[in-house]
């Protein structure tokens, strides 16, 4: 392949050896971005499949790939230092554990060998991913899409399970932390003004699915994801939750009680279990 006159920079990469080089412009600031562009131009001429990047939901944040080539988890380093090859080595042990193909980077030179592996959950962005949206994109979202293989399926309940414990009868507080890191409320607890109305908040982020956060005295705080998401995923989304929850919980939140949502979600985990539902909570946002 033809070397473009302003790419004097052949990137660094493990990618399998039937892939074509990539050439990114040399200069001394390169960015994700750069790198991007350079990726997706060189690959895409020769028909490699690239997919956009995702984020991959965990109690301890969230793992951002930057794209996938053919299936394979892809990272772009614009600074190829001791960091980004511990991180890579992380990243590649995590993906290993999560049974994701075996990843690839580029970067201007080659990773140094790992100095250090870091723990699974410093290799996750911790934050609370989601913006608000002025409005949801048309679709269904479903609070919960009930997976048919029984261990993905158990996987997601215990998710469930374990955010109504940490909120029992305080879920207006998880709200408030919610709202308050949206920059809507100026305290968590201003939220104790919603704790009696119903509350749906539009979320949107890069690489995440288009997902709608709600609120309701009966059946708590809840996130449903649009229905393009695979069953699978949603575990890992309600993971994701509780860790921030967890991360944020404010110290002079109440203490927890018995309170209707939890008695509202014992009573369809039940029904999950004896009867075969595929959706739970489905809010319907219509075309505008």
């Amino acid at each position: 392949m033809a070397v473009p006159k302003t790419a004097t920079l052949a990137l660094a990469t493990n990618a399998p050896r039937d892939w074509p080089p990539v050439y990114a412009e040399a200069k001394p600031n390169l960015t994700v971005d750069d790198l991007r562009v350079a990726v997706e131009t060189h690959l895409g001429k020769s028909g490699l499949r690239q997919d956009a990047g995702r984020l991959i939901p965990s109690v301890h944040g969230v793992l951002r790939v930057d794209l996938f080539v053919e299936g394979i988890p892809t990272f772009l380093f614009p600074h190829a230092d001791q960091a980004a090859a511990d991180r890579f080595a992380g990243i590649r042990r995590l993906l290993r554990l999560r049974r994701f193909p075996d990843p690839v980077y580029y970067a201007p030179l080659p990773l140094p060998r790992p100095a250090y592996l870091p723990l699974l959950r410093e290799i996750y962005d911790p934050e609370f991913v989601f913006q608000p949206e002025f409005s949801a994109p048309p679709g269904r979202y479903p609070m919960l899409r009930v997976p048919t293989e029984p261990e993905a399926r158990k996987a997601l309940l215990e998710a469930v399970d374990a955010l109504y414990a940490l909120l029992d009868g305080r879920e207006w507080v998880g709200l408030g932390v919610v709202m308050q890191t949206l920059g809507m409320v100026d305290h968590w607890s201003d939220a104790e003004l919603f704790k009696n109305r119903l509350v749906t908040i539009p979320l949107g982020a890069p690489g995440a699915p288009p997902a709608i956060l709600s609120f309701r005295k009966d059946r708590g705080l809840r996130l449903h994801l649009h229905d393009r998401t695979p069953p699978t995923e949603y575990a890992g989304w309600w993971q994701w939750l509780r860790g921030f929850l967890r991360r944020r919980w404010p110290k002079g939140a109440p203490p927890p009680k018995v309170a209707p949502p939890s008695l509202w979600w014992s009573d369809v985990r039940k029904r999950i279990q004896h009867l075969p539902i595929e959706e739970v909570s489905v809010i319907h946002v219509a075309p505008r």
